[in-house]
């Protein structure tokens, strides 16, 4: 691309009869004027772009991190979901054995209380068939005196 200042410096040859100079100066003028403005204007132009691109750069990397954070958060809490649902089970299968164990321990010391609650019973009788013998011993002997 042609710059300002080479079109600046740029000169026709001058030929008999040819254009006018000053119009031709004053033209070229003109066209020196617009073209620098629109050449200042492009390079303007492309470091602005350049820019957008750096900050687009910088908003994808920025992005691509937020992704990864988000997958890695989810991930986390899915773990932390799997932890906290295998230990509620692993509760619940301890509670189920403790309370079948305290049922186990119930039943036993029931029959255990059944079991010397008969005992107990059959101790009564036999005190009970010996007072009775006694008694009547005791009578028998009083029948004799």
């Amino acid at each position: 691309m042609i710059t300002p200042l080479e079109l600046e410096k740029n000169e026709f040859k001058k030929t008999l009869g040819g254009y006018s100079r000053r119009s031709v100066d004053t033209f070229f003028a003109k066209v020196n004027q617009d073209y620098e403005a629109l050449y200042k204007e492009n390079i303007e132009l492309k470091d602005r772009i350049a820019l957008l691109n750096e900050g687009i750069s910088q908003y994808k990397a920025m992005e691509e991190v937020l992704k990864n954070s988000m997958i890695a958060a989810q991930n986390a809490a899915e773990e932390i979901k799997r932890n906290a649902q295998e230990k509620a089970e692993n509760i619940l299968q301890e509670a189920e054995f403790l309370a079948q164990k305290n049922r186990e321990f119930s039943n036993q010391e029931v029959i255990d209380k059944k079991n010397e609650m008969e005992k107990i019973r059959q101790e009564v009788a036999v005190y009970k068939s010996k007072i009775e013998s006694i008694i009547k011993s005791q009578l028998e002997l009083l029948k004799e005196l």
